[in-house]
Parts: C-alpha cells; structure tokens; sequence
C-alpha cells in the first residue's frame, strides 16, 4: 500500500513538472541566457512542490503501460512548450517595433546583445526588450504568467494532447497581432521619419550645393530619439496591456 501511494506521489509530481518545467524553460524572463539553468531547474522543482498538491485531482490515473506514461508525459511537455511559446510571441512585439524603430531612426546596424532573443539585435530592439522585461518583473506581470500556467490546467486536459488546428490558429494570430501592433507602436517614428525625408528631399532641390547627409543625418537621430522618448511611456502602456491580455484568456473564469 505505502508502495503504491509513492508511485502515484512521484507520478503526479513529474506529470506536472512535465507541463510547467517545459514552460518555464521558454517562457520570457525565466528562459533568459542570463538566468543559469541550474536556477531555473530549481525554480521549476520549486514551483511544482507548491502547485501539485491543488492540481492532483484534474492529472488522469496512474497510466498501465510504460508507452501510455510516455504519450502522456510527452503530451503535457507539448502542452508547456505551447504555453511558452505564446509568451515569446507576446514578448516579441517590442523586438519587432525596436526594428521598425531602429530602420526609421538610421540606426538598423547598430546591434547589441538582445537579453530576451538571446541573439545580435538593434539597439532600440535590444533596449526596448529589456525595459519591457523589467516591468514585467516590476509589476509582477510574471505572477499572472505563472498562475494562467495553473489555470491551463482547467484549458489543456492533462494526459491528452492539443488539438492541432486550434492551436496553430491562435499562434498565427498572436503572430499576425504581434506584427500589427508593432508598427502601431513604430507609427509615431515612422510619420516623423517621413515628414522629415520630405523635407529634406525640398531642402535639397532648394539648394542643390548644401550638403544634405552630414546635415540630415544628425539631425534626424536627434529628432527620432527625441520622438522615442516621449512616445516610450505610450508605448510601454500599449506592450503591458497587450502583453497581460495574451495570458488572462488563460486564466479561470
């Protein structure tokens, strides 16, 4: 009897270390480069301990054959690597308004190493990134990730796997949705950059001999660091709100 209760103890545990681990592995923030595996491997074990008690009662029985534990432990670890994904996507959207940003502003080739791809990014990109990763940390946005992963529960059937057409749906939207309000959150620098190359290119046919690149240049990443600046709090309102709404579809009603 002991025996039996701590085969189903051990086997709850690891089902849902088998969704959350895999989530907490690409999640944004928790899967940075600079968080070293070793920490979020104890993270993970942490947060399982706490959680699996309350999530007991939705895992399926103990399964009868090694190859039904396999799916199933398979399956759940789909289940946290979609979860996860969803948060990339997410995430991304500064990284793709940091690009649009940086293309405007003449600043495309300047690159520095972007924290949450974890890859060579513009600069904007990079630091657009890092400020949209601490107020996720700062208004413990990451809280809300953790519980709608709870609450996935309730979503994502344990013990079965995603049904695949839904799931690639909602990632082509949240793809289609990142793409689109990032050029919302670019609009501001794009409409200056525009207005600015327009009066630059009649500066130059009024006065053919002025030389408009050592001039124009200058000129115009002040101007666009100008318009960053007082577009950032915007900005960042838009990033967060978007950003919360992506997980509270998870959540429990």
């Amino acid at each position: 009897m002991l025996s039996e209760l701590l085969n189903l103890n051990i086997y709850t545990y690891f089902l849902v270390f088998a969704r959350v681990g895999s989530a907490i592995a690409v999640l944004p923030g928790f899967s940075s480069a600079w968080v070293p595996v070793r920490m979020r491997l104890v993270f993970a074990i942490g947060v399982c301990f706490v959680i699996t008690p309350p999530l007991a009662q939705y895992l399926p029985p103990l399964a009868g054959s090694p190859i039904e534990l396999a799916l199933m432990v398979m399956g759940e670890m789909i289940i946290g690597f979609y979860f996860g994904v969803i948060g990339v996507i997410l995430i991304a959207v500064l990284q793709s308004a940091g690009a649009f940003i940086s293309l405007f502003s003449s600043l495309a080739n300047a690159m520095i190493r972007d924290p949450i791809a974890d890859q060579q990014s513009s600069l904007i990109a990079g630091f657009l990134s890092l400020l949209g990763l601490i107020l996720v940390i700062v208004t413990d946005t990451h809280h809300l990730m953790l519980r709608a992963l709870v609450d996935s529960y309730g979503l994502f059937e344990p013990g079965k796997m995603l049904i695949g057409g839904d799931a690639a749906h909602l990632v082509a939207r949240k793809v289609s949705d990142s793409f689109n309000l990032a050029l919302q959150m670019a609009a501001p620098l794009m409409v200056t950059s525009l207005t600015y190359y327009l009066g630059l290119g009649i500066l130059g046919r009024l006065m053919p001999m002025l030389p408009i690149f050592f001039i124009g240049l200058p000129l115009q990443l002040l101007m666009q660091i100008i318009t960053l600046m007082l577009a950032l709090p915007a900005i960042m309102m838009v990033f967060m709100t978007y950003f919360q709404d992506g997980f509270v579809m998870f959540l429990a009603p």
